[in-house]
């Protein structure tokens, strides 16, 4: 933020040149990305990057004065100020988050970034900057350089791509340990507990904003490792056994029955039964590890209520997907093949496509082409097959985790504490059915500990 806000100088005149550009950093790193015209791409970049080292080095010699260290206060109770805000988010966007939460081995939650940032002992303008000089130092640069013409064509593209690269990496700084061996840092995803062993999974919020009228109830089914694209050696990275891949047919059924739960859990839950203005359902994953996701916001019911019409929709969709014929179900597996293969509106649509394999270390970038057939092949009896075994009520390979987060007044109405956590010895409808409830990032992280994960399906980074 600090380099951003000490780059503004040159944001007008790279505008006027017809140029673009975002710094950020991600889960494993930091991004730039730049658009405009190709001559000019080497030129923003390195002012960029040397703009960068000048504000680490003006920090470590004193020079910037008071002015960075007043630009840093201010980005920093920007900072803090957004981190806040997510009490006020929606619920379903709160749910959303502490699903995350959980799926995710090892994450770090808002609340902890906020009293880091809190703290000037180890959130000042020094330390920051050795940090970032350490993650500069210690890098695995890869590039992404999308573009169309003659220009890119054979081993024109990759030989620019290269040049690029290793022109930042002489603007970089040397780390005096050798070359990187930094890996993804990513350690894997959570394994739900099937129903049978757990009685069901819940967790359970208040949502902290008292002006909020809205209640929200999240379900996520989790499956198994998605396939992926033939080239890796699934052994080595642990993908055997219960971890081992589903098949390709499976997978592309799981995607066509997300595609056909939404259109009926909206009409079921929104339209008839005027539920929620907000009700969902769609395909979530969680580092390639496949599932399906329902959401429903509701400002006159409560999380209870929601959860029992959600289980009947289960119920009906199950039926509804046995009373298709070969005919729609082919039909709407087309259609989502179709989709699929969608040309993108733009090159930079299409550079984003590309830059998320790399962002999620996966590296398929022929992904969507190679899954179209597959989807589009898709049959009933896949249909029905993947339905019985991951989503169906009863099954017992179903892993499902609902996330019940409640208003101030549905909250008192249940009878539950009016602080940000919930009462740990009863379900949120006062039933003590043994189901798994957990309340706070204590009782999350304690469930996580003990247990088992599926590994990641990201790439290490070579050095």
């Amino acid at each position: 933020r600090v380099v951003l806000a000490e780059l503004n100088s040159y944001a007008y005149d790279a505008t006027v040149a017809g140029m673009g550009y975002v710094v950020m950093t991600t889960s494993s790193g930091f991004l730039i990305s730049m658009t405009g015209f190709e001559s000019q791409v080497p030129t923003l970049l390195r002012t960029i990057v040397t703009r960068m080292q000048t504000v680490i080095e003006q920090i470590e010699t004193g020079e910037g004065g008071g002015l960075l260290e007043q630009r840093f206060e201010q980005q920093r109770e920007l900072l803090q100020q957004a981190m806040r805000n997510t009490e006020k988010d929606a619920p379903y966007k709160q749910a959303s988050y502490w699903l995350n939460q959980v799926m995710e081995d090892k994450v770090w939650h808002v609340d902890e970034y906020s009293k880091v940032l809190d703290d000037d002992s180890v959130c000042n303008l020094r330390a920051v900057a050795a940090a970032a000089k350490r993650m500069m130092s210690d890098t695995t640069l890869e590039v992404l350089l999308t573009g169309g013409g003659a220009a890119m064509e054979g081993e024109a593209g990759p030989a620019k791509a290269a040049a690029i690269g290793n022109e930042l990496r002489e603007l970089l700084p040397n780390s005096s340990e050798g070359p990187s061996t930094t890996t993804t840092g990513k350690s894997g995803t959570i394994k739900l507990p099937t129903e049978p062993e757990s009685n069901g999974l819940l967790l359970r919020r208040i949502v902290r904003d008292p002006t909020n009228e809205n209640s929200a109830v999240q379900m996520h089914f989790q499956t198994s490792v998605e396939v992926g694209d033939g080239t890796s050696d699934d052994e080595q990275a642990g993908f055997t056994g219960e971890n081992q891949r589903m098949s390709v047919t499976e997978h592309a059924a799981l995607d066509v029955i997300a595609r056909l739960a939404y259109p009926s859990i909206f009409k079921t839950l929104r339209t008839q039964q005027q539920l929620g203005y907000l009700v969902s359902g769609y395909a979530g994953r969680f580092d390639g590890i496949a599932g399906l996701t329902l959401v429903c916001q509701s400002s006159n019911t409560p999380p209870p209520e929601i959860q029992r019409r959600m289980d009947e929709w289960m119920v009906t969709f199950g039926d509804e997907i046995g009373a298709m014929s070969e005919e729609d179900i082919s039909t709407n597996a087309k259609a989502l093949a179709a989709s699929i293969i969608q040309k993108s509106d733009s090159m930079l649509d299409q550079h984003q496509i590309y830059a998320g394999e790399i962002q999620q270390m996966r590296y398929d970038f022929n992904r969507r082409e190679r899954r179209a057939p597959e989807v589009a092949n898709v049959t009933k009896a896949d249909v029905v097959a993947a339905w019985n075994k991951w989503y169906a009520p009863g099954v017992t390979t179903r892993k499902p985790l609902m996330l019940h987060f409640y208003s101030t007044k549905d909250a008192e109405a249940e009878g539950l504490m009016s602080t940000d956590t919930c009462a740990d010895d009863a379900d949120a409808d006062g039933s003590t059915d043994g189901t798994t409830v957990l309340t706070d990032l204590a009782s999350l992280r304690n469930f996580k500990e003990g247990r088992p994960k599926y590994p990641s399906v990201s790439l290490k980074w070579w050095s």
